[in-house]
């Protein structure tokens, strides 16, 4: 006698094996951010791209590089100074600022190739420089510091600011800067008076800044909140009039943004993560990078061909805006598993509050090896009976099915 599987007992052996394939592609595939060869270990802090060819990354120990193979051949320029360099700028394609620590100011005007020291006026740590156009430039750093220039850098003036974080230009006198904290201010004014525009006392800091045009911009950092560590986006699409929140749990924080175009943008951190938005901070895709270095400083010249700077030299490179088969699931479908890797007990969240599902665990064979019944959105197992190795993670609820990976270490 024929006896024909159920309906439930089929849409679980599909769900089982689309989920074994994009769990074997994310785990064996390769990245579409490439690693480049920076001739270098120095930690690198900054990079900027005139176009998809030629680009200058700066970073410790006046550390200059340049391109103008689109990364093929990295040059090490001499910068005339051993201070940490940690912005770099440029108004087209022959001059160029970078900001660094001790007041460091330096000007290019031959695309890189030569570099000019200019009087800051101070001698803090400057961590971001940023022009509203040819003449017009802004520099933050700490101890509360803004240098303003309105004549391409024959002399700049400093103003009190609220803050101590990046800056980003809208137009010669609208600039926004991160501070202490979870905070954003806002100059209309061209840095003498500030407004706070986001302000929230949470653990945290946000480090960077970018708006793409004088109503949409973009701020991350992270924050740490009941023993777990978010990355945090803040977005705005009236000018920081109201701010909206995107958080990931356990998560790295996040150390700079960039948009690619008007809605694209891209958000790196540590331990090499990568977010990709493509509706202007609303959602974030995480990207595979291949590597697990800090990250500091992303630049797309173009929509697709992007550039990574971090520590130990680290440079990645992508020219299809970063996507792969090995990218991981939809946030929407992801569930947090805390400790990951485990060797005893761990905990399991889901996005949602569930009061009855079924949490089933296979090993990389697609072999059933744990099922237990889920009755709210924080569940707790015991892992210390498995072997060590990648385990898939599935809880099948009533509205959803919910998917991770577990590491038994």
């Amino acid at each position: 006698m024929h006896i024909e599987p159920s309906k439930t007992s089929f849409n679980c052996l599909k769900i089982l094996t689309l989920f074994l394939l994009i769990f074997i592609l994310a785990t064996e595939s390769k990245s579409q951010w490439i690693v480049q060869n920076s001739g270098t270990l120095n930690t690198l802090k900054s990079v900027f791209f005139t176009d998809d060819q030629n680009g200058i990354i700066t970073g410790d120990h006046g550390t200059i590089l340049k391109t103008i193979d689109g990364g093929a051949i990295w040059t090490m320029l001499d910068a005339g100074t051993t201070s940490s360099l940690n912005s770099v700028f440029f108004v087209d394609t022959d001059t160029g600022y970078i900001a660094g620590d001790n007041g460091v100011i330096l000007k290019t005007s031959d695309g890189g190739t030569t570099w000019e020291s200019q009087n800051s006026g101070t001698n803090s740590h400057l961590r971001s420089i940023r022009f509203a156009d040819n003449n017009t430039g802004y520099v933050s750093g700490i101890n509360a510091v803004i240098a303003k220039t309105t004549n391409a850098g024959i002399n700049w003036s400093l103003f009190a600011a609220p803050g101590n974080g990046r800056l980003s230009t809208v137009d010669t006198n609208t600039v926004y800067l991160v501070g202490e904290g979870l905070s954003v201010f806002k100059t209309n004014d061209g840095a003498q008076n500030w407004d706070t525009v986001l302000w929230n006392s949470s653990y945290g800091a946000l480090n960077d800044v970018c708006f793409n045009g004088p109503a949409n911009g973009i701020v991350v950092g992270g924050s740490w909140a009941q023993g777990y560590s978010y990355s945090v986006v803040y977005y705005t699409q009236d000018g920081g009039s109201n701010w909206h929140t995107w958080l990931k749990i356990n998560s790295g924080w996040l150390n700079s943004v960039t948009y690619a175009d008007t809605s694209i943008a891209y958000a790196v951190g540590s331990d090499g993560i990568v977010f990709q938005t493509s509706n202007s901070g609303e959602q974030w895709d995480r990207q595979v990078t291949g590597t697990s270095n800090d990250l500091f400083s992303v630049h797309f010249p173009t929509s697709e061909t992007g550039y990574i700077a971090g520590e130990s030299g680290t440079i990645l490179k992508t020219v299809n805006g970063g996507v792969g088969i090995g990218e991981e699931l939809s946030d929407e479908n992801q569930m947090l598993i805390s400790p990951n890797p485990s060797n005893s007990y761990l905990t399991i969240i889901l996005p949602i509050s569930t009061d009855k599902g079924v949490l089933k665990m296979f090993d990389n064979h697609g072999k059933l090896v744990m099922s237990e019944n889920v009755h709210s959105q924080k569940h707790e197992m015991d892992v210390s009976c498995l072997k060590k190795g990648i385990y898939c993670v599935i809880v099948e609820t009533s509205g959803k099915n919910y998917f991770s990976r577990m590491i038994k270490d």
